[in-house]
């Protein structure tokens, strides 16, 4: 695993132990973020204005990413301590000076307190948690903006048609993996 563009490409991603953590590949990365490079052209966005939320964050590798284009800040969010420990030792590896947060919690129990988040990326353990329980327990919390952009991965064999108040804009395939790029509209 490495870094694949940005400041930091290049820097090799310490791996996990724990054969239940996926680390996204470095090919599916470099379709997000050229997927999203596209998006944000047109739609005039910059990475450095995002506050991203890395959700299921296992080794912090997507988190990383935007880091290395210059976004302003990440909260990586696990409930596993072992994926917490693994991209806060993947974080300082890094010697990146910029605002992060890390939580070792449930996703049904984060809080904001600070600016909202306006772009998130979910990566739950396959096939245990649904997709829309998450964004709804989000939307609840008030945690988004109003016009967050974010990035689902989910198994091939659970395909998404619709998500209530969310369009999906972009859905690519990688290996056993399916990607939906979505926005919201409510």
């Amino acid at each position: 695993m490495r870094i694949i563009s940005g400041k930091f490409k290049g820097k090799k991603l310490f791996t996990p132990n724990d054969k239940a953590i996926r680390p996204t590949s470095d090919r599916a990365k470099e379709m997000i973020f050229n997927t999203l490079n596209s998006y944000f052209a047109n739609k005039k966005i910059n990475f450095d204005n995002l506050t991203v939320l890395d959700c299921f964050c296992g080794s912090g590798a997507i988190g990383l990413e935007f880091l290395s284009r210059g976004t302003k800040k990440v909260i990586f969010v696990d409930n596993s301590l072992e994926s917490i420990n693994l991209t806060k030792k993947n974080y300082f590896s890094l010697n990146i000076n910029k605002k992060v947060t890390f939580l070792n919690v449930d996703y049904k129990k984060i809080t904001m307190n600070e600016s909202k988040i306006n772009f998130f990326y979910l990566d739950p353990p396959y096939k245990k948690i649904d997709i829309r329980d998450i964004l709804i327990s989000f939307s609840l919390k008030k945690i988004f903006a109003k016009n967050v952009l974010g990035v689902i991965e989910n198994p091939l064999d659970t395909e998404l048609k619709s998500i209530e108040g969310y369009k999906i804009w972009g859905e690519k395939k990688i290996s056993k993996s399916l990607f939906y790029f979505i926005k919201k509209i409510k």
